[in-house]
C-alpha cells in the first residue's frame, strides 16, 4: 500500500511478477487483485488459507503461481479453476487432497504440477487424466503408489512423474 503511495497506482498497471516472501497473510493478497497483467506469483507459507486465495480469481493471465506451504483446501482450489492459463502450479505442503484436484481439469494448458507432501491419492491422479500438456507431476510424499503412477502414465505418457 505504502509503495502505491509512492510510485503511484499507474506504475502497477502492468506488473507482471510478484515474488513474497514468507510474511504473506491472507489480508495482503486483496491488494494483489488489480494486478490482472500478472504472470508469475510466488510466495511460501501458512499464512495464506482459502480466504486469501480468492483474490487471485481475477488474475487470469496467470501463467506460474507457487502456493507452496499455504494453508490451502480442497475447497480453496475452486477460486483457481478459471486460471486456465497457468502453466506451472505448485500445491506441494498444501492441505489439497483427492477431491480438491477436481478443481484443476480447466487448466489444460498446466505444463509442470507439483503435489509433493499432500494427501493425493491413485484415485486423485484420475483428475489429472485431460492435462495432455503437463511434462513434470511431482507426487514426492503423497499416497500415491507405483500402480497409479503406471496407470497415469499410459495417459500421459510425455509427463516426468516424480515419486
Amino acid at each position: 500500500m505504502w509503495l502505491r503511495k509512492v510510485l503511484g497506482n499507474d506504475f502497477f498497471a502492468s506488473v507482471v511478477v510478484v515474488w513474497i516472501g514468507f510474511n504473506v497473510t491472507d489480508d495482503s493478497l486483496v491488494h494483489l487483485e488489480t494486478l490482472v497483467d500478472l504472470e508469475k506469483l510466488r510466495f511460501w507459507g501458512k499464512g495464506i488459507s482459502d480466504a486469501g486465495i480468492i483474490h487471485l480469481r481475477r488474475l487470469t493471465r496467470l501463467k506460474n503461481l507457487n502456493l507452496g506451504g499455504a494453508a490451502v483446501t480442497n475447497a480453496g482450489l475452486i477460486h483457481l479453476s478459471g486460471l486456465t492459463n497457468l502453466q506451472d502450479l505448485n500445491l506441494a505442503e498444501t492441505n489439497v487432497s483427492d477431491a480438491g484436484l477436481d478443481h484443476l481439469t480447466a487448466m489444460t494448458r498446466l505444463e509442470q504440477l507439483s503435489l509433493t507432501g499432500t494427501d493425493v491419492s491413485d484415485a486423485g491422479l484420475l483428475s489429472l487424466k485431460g492435462l495432455v500438456r503437463l511434462r513434470i507431476l511431482k507426487l514426492t510424499n503423497t499416497n500415491v503408489t507405483a500402480a497409479g503412477v503406471a496407470e497415469l502414465q499410459k495417459v500421459l505418457p510425455k509427463c516426468k512423474i516424480i515419486r
